[in-house]
């Protein structure tokens, strides 16, 4: 922070002699990159506190990120490759990108990102019950993982304690929208059939819940009662819950307003059925 204060102090020095010798080009340009490294000093935390809990993003002017390791999906060590550098990004090198729910109302400077030093990553690994991915060597590192994971397998499972019961409850909320829409479906002579599945890292789709990350999903099929031609029925889904293998246990993050997109998402298809007709909508899909 003293070094990006001093930088801010150099740059409008040189931009006040810009403008006291007449040149507006040099002027501008250090305006520029003034604003640049002082947007750096806005929207980057200046410190972290980290507890049992969580991980808490302290500002210089904006109220606190906070993030709690149970609601954490993965943590990924990034590097500016400047194909998708924001403005801030520009003066962070490596940082850990936390992809999870933030507390309370999410502003558009929250993005999760914490620079990656020493303690950082020490504290990260400390606290949050995951693997954190993104590591120089990272695919050398996953083989040998998945190797030595291959051999404790038939003596260490990892526990469902935490995910089963989260997995009940989103398949229960979810099923109360589609039973709620069922009646609407009814009417029309449609019928709603749902379906919850286990999506793995590698868009696979499974029955039952593999040995390693995946996406509990519901799929909703509309249709005619009766209907088996693929292309006269109606298919949408929506991600109910992100879960991913701790130490010892699977661990699931809801996915954010996961049942209210599921029921915009079959009401939008009801009201196109109902107006256009479901062949219409299936050609359009």
């Amino acid at each position: 922070i003293p070094f990006t204060f001093l930088a801010v102090i150099v740059c409008a020095l040189f931009a006040a002699f810009g403008w006291q010798e007449g040149e507006t080009g040099f002027f501008v340009g250090f305006v520029i990159v003034d604003l640049i490294i002082f947007a750096n000093i806005i929207f980057r935390p200046l410190c972290y506190v980290f507890d049992d809990d969580g991980v808490t993003l302290c500002y210089l002017f904006f109220p606190k990120a906070r993030y709690l390791w149970k609601n954490i999906h993965s943590i990924t060590v990034k590097v500016d490759s400047g194909a998708d550098t924001t403005i801030w990004d520009l003066f962070l090198s490596d940082y850990f990108k936390l992809d999870g729910k933030v507390e309370g109302k999410h502003r558009f400077y929250m993005v999760g990102e914490i620079r990656k030093t020493v303690r950082t990553k020490r504290l990260l690994e400390k606290y949050w019950d995951g693997t954190i991915t993104g590591y120089l060597f990272e695919d050398i590192k996953g083989w040998w993982g998945r190797r030595r994971a291959k051999k404790q397998r038939a003596v260490k499972q990892h526990l469902t304690e935490e995910i089963v019961p989260m997995e009940r409850e989103a398949r229960a909320r979810a099923r109360k929208v589609i039973s709620d829409l069922s009646d609407r479906a009814a009417l029309r002579g449609l019928e709603l059939r749902a379906e919850y599945i286990y999506i793995t890292n590698d868009c696979e789709e499974l029955k039952s819940r593999p040995e390693n990350g995946y996406t509990y999903t519901v799929l909703v099929e509309i249709s005619y009662p009766g209907e088996t031609d693929e292309h006269r029925i109606v298919c949408t889904s929506v991600d109910l819950l992100r879960v991913r293998l701790g130490k010892t246990a699977y661990r699931g993050v809801e996915v954010r307003d996961a049942i209210s997109v599921l029921k915009e998402s079959v009401m939008d298809a009801l009201k196109e059925i109902e107006t256009n007709g479901i062949e219409a909508y299936c050609s359009r899909e």
